[in-house]
């Protein structure tokens, strides 16, 4: 049980009388807010799950290659304290810098993810 009551949200429902609604999730900043609609019909997690299941983080997708933006190379060469046209010696530090290995293909770039999950 927390150790405070959190906010109350008043609401009338009716002229006389006041129903109190207690937020179980605190109030944090939120980075985002989705709302799902659903008919009356079914089970409402279910119905929720089904619809939200193309955003699943863990889903399984063929592998891909993610190419970091310009802006990115700079960065990191900067950090690096290398030059920006060294590819080869940046993506040496790829794992370092976003966690995963990566390195330069044929279209002169760093590839920085092969997804396989």
């Amino acid at each position: 049980m927390p150790a405070r009551t959190p906010p109350a949200f008043h609401t009338k429902i009716k002229p006389h009388e006041s129903v109190r609604f207690y937020s179980a999730i605190p109030l944090l900043q939120m980075h985002y807010c989705t709302f799902v609609i659903i008919g009356p019909e079914g089970d409402p997690d279910t119905l929720v799950a089904k619809i939200l299941e193309p955003f699943d983080e863990e889903l399984k997708v063929s592998p891909f290659r993610k190419y970091l933006e310009q802006y990115e190379i700079v960065r990191m060469a900067e950090h690096y304290k290398l030059d920006q046209h060294n590819l080869h010696a940046l993506a040496e530090r790829l794992a370092d810098w976003v966690g995963w290995p990566g390195g330069v293909d044929r279209r002169a770039a760093i590839p920085g993810r092969q997804e396989t999950t």
